[in-house]
This record gives structure tokens, sequence and C-alpha cells, in this order.
């Protein structure tokens, strides 16, 4: 086992979820990591635990992938309206493979396989690129999701668009 691997704790032990969110502008990314926080209790929570009732207005920032492990492939499950407005297109339905700009090598699909491998969330704050203009950055936060509580089915990210300022 290398070194990297013994210092990080496995999915669902305690300190497995933890992220530094003190740089994050978006309060919508904060609220949707602090929810999927609460819904750990020792482990990765799975789908059946997210309760849209709960996060109504989150809800238009929302993504989430189904993971395929054999071959790793991800697709866009759902897609919420205000992430879909600042797309290009609307994804829902398709196989990130089958994305030019999100099949591997890309950082979309490097981030995911990590989230796979790891059972670890990611935080990204990456330049926008899309049809809008006044949008400096996106913020997103991508936090697994397990039926079984330790292996990775899906992926739900909370997503925002910071505009500039």
């Amino acid at each position: 086992m290398t070194r990297g691997a013994q210092e990080r704790p496995p999915p669902g032990s305690p300190g497995a979820h933890g992220l530094d969110v003190t740089g994050l502008r978006s309060a919508i990314v904060r609220r949707g990591y602090d929810y999927w926080t609460s819904r750990c209790a020792g482990r990765l929570p799975s789908r059946a635990m997210i309760d849209p009732a709960d996060i109504p207005a989150l809800l238009p920032h929302v993504v989430i992938h189904g993971v395929r492990r054999e071959p790793l492939d991800f697709v866009y499950r759902l897609v919420g309206t205000e992430v879909r407005r600042h797309m290009a297109e609307d994804r829902t339905g398709q196989w990130m493979s089958a994305i030019p700009d999100q099949r591997p090598p890309s950082r979309i699909w490097d981030n995911l396989r990590q989230i796979v491998e790891t059972g670890r969330p990611i935080l990204n704050q990456t330049p926008y690129a899309g049809p809008h203009r006044d949008f400096l950055r996106m913020e997103s936060v991508q936090l697994p999701l397990a039926a079984d509580g330790v292996h990775v089915d899906m992926i739900l990210a909370f997503v925002d668009f910071l505009r500039l300022r």
C-alpha cells in the first residue's frame, strides 16, 4: 500500500468526508455540501437518503451522475434547470465517454473517477466556459452516493455560476 493510501481514511470512516469550504463564495454549494454531510452518519449516503423536499431551493443547481464501473463511465441522470440553462446543451441521458470535452482525459472525468475510487467529495472552482459571458467561474461540490454506504454508484453535485462583479 502506498503512503498516500495509508493516510486517506476509508470511505464511510470519520474524517473521510471533510472538505475545507472556507474559500467558497457560493452559499448554494456550501448548503448542498452541508446537506450531504448531514446525511452521512458514518458512511456514504445513498440516493434514497437525499430527499428533494428537504432542499427545494437547491434543486435547480443539482446534477446527478450515474456510475458504471465496467468499463468506467458516467451518465447524466439529472441536470437541474439552472445548470441546464448555463450549459451549451442539455446533457441529460448522455454518457460522458460520448462527449468530446468530457471523456478521458478531462478534468471532470478525472474528478468523477477519483470520487469513485476514494469515496471522497471534491470541490471545484473553475473558469466558466459556456454560452453566458457574464460569468467569471463555476463553483461546485461533487459528492459520492452509495446504496451500500461504501461503493460509489452515483455522484451528486451542487453547481453555482458566479457573476463578474
